[in-house]
């Protein structure tokens, strides 16, 4: 592969990372550092922290809760969430943190 991609000429080098980003599973880190090169020079509208803060506020993630190990791996597909992305929210193993998430939406109905 290594090999492959030192062939391959420079203007094909976006097509060749949006191919693996699009069939590849890659491990959070490398997929946003991939995707951060394949940015670079491109325009963006960046979100203030408090408008991000504001719109994580209204969210209703009830339904969501319902289902934790796919929230996570949402989650997961967006940031990267380290090795153990129940550390990084503080919870529980999974097991139990979706125990939890049951009885929270089961308390809401």
């Amino acid at each position: 592969m290594a090999a492959s991609l030192r062939a391959c000429p420079d203007d094909r080098l976006p097509h060749v990372a949006q191919a693996v980003l699009g069939s590849e599973p890659l491990p959070a880190a490398e997929r946003i550092d991939l995707q951060d090169v394949m940015w670079l020079g491109h325009h963006y509208v960046e979100i203030p922290g408090r408008t991000r803060r504001e719109l994580a506020k209204d969210f209703d993630l009830s339904d969501h809760l319902i289902y934790p190990d796919r929230f996570l791996a949402l989650l997961g597909r967006l940031w990267d969430l380290g090795e153990d992305e129940f550390s990084v929210w503080g919870m529980e193993p999974a097991g139990s943190q979706a125990r939890h998430y049951r009885r929270q939406a089961a308390a809401q109905t």
